[in-house]
């Protein structure tokens, strides 16, 4: 045997592994394995979590219940007046149109029913929202100059839905589109309206008796 044959086999030479060894080896080989495929795993949760805006916002209810809290706040101070004016209507002036403090009540037992619904819905802020809700700024802004309350109360309205498109998002108005729109009939018609209407039609009815 040649002196590199033997120094060949010098170097390939390993000591025996003993059953122990082999054991504890094929044990860190296995936890190693456990450890990158739970780590492939959580990165594979992240991912697609990033990429659903819904889920993240489904999930942190503490942010969402802030946010809606401080718009509630907002919406109290700027609208409180133009409510309380309103349930001055009700009681006091416009009796015709007291089944109105029983709207808002039926609205949200209708949202209720569409609990199970909205569940299954994801959380995505939309931004279109913000052009309803400009589109209330204006109104409350032009009735606030005009004095002109039938404004103020639409805007009141159509606020609720902006917001409910900017923090929900479009698949939720879409759900929630009829108990929303139902909150209108809350609103007192303008007398401007009600006499100009009750005036054609006195007028009709006495073009036809005229005929008879």
């Amino acid at each position: 045997m040649g002196e590199a044959e033997r120094q060949s086999n010098l170097v390939s030479w390993e000591p025996p592994i003993s059953p122990r060894a082999q054991k504890d080896r094929a044990s860190s080989c296995q936890v190693r394995h456990m450890m990158s495929a739970g780590v492939a795993r959580f990165l594979t949760n992240v991912k697609s979590a990033s990429g659903s805006r819904g889920y993240l916002s489904r999930n942190n209810k503490f942010a969402r219940v802030s946010q809606c809290g401080v718009l509630s706040i907002f919406y109290f101070l700027l609208y409180g007046s133009v409510l309380s004016e309103l349930v001055t209507d009700y009681r006091h002036i416009d009796a015709i149109y007291s089944y109105g403090l029983l709207v808002p009540v039926i609205s949200v037992f209708l949202i209720w029913r569409k609990a199970g619904e909205l569940h299954a819905v994801p959380i995505v802020s939309s931004p279109w929202g913000n052009l309803l809700l400009l589109t209330a700024v204006v109104l409350y802004f032009l009735g606030q100059l005009a004095a002109e309350t039938f404004a103020l109360k639409i805007s009141m309205v159509l606020s609720i839905v902006a917001l409910t498109q900017i923090v929900f998002g479009s698949q939720y108005l879409r759900v929630l589109a009829f108990p929303l729109c139902y909150l209108f009939l809350m609103i007192p018609i303008p007398y401007v309206l009600i006499r100009g209407l009750t005036d054609s039609l006195a007028f009709f009815d006495a073009a036809q008796s005229a005929k008879l």
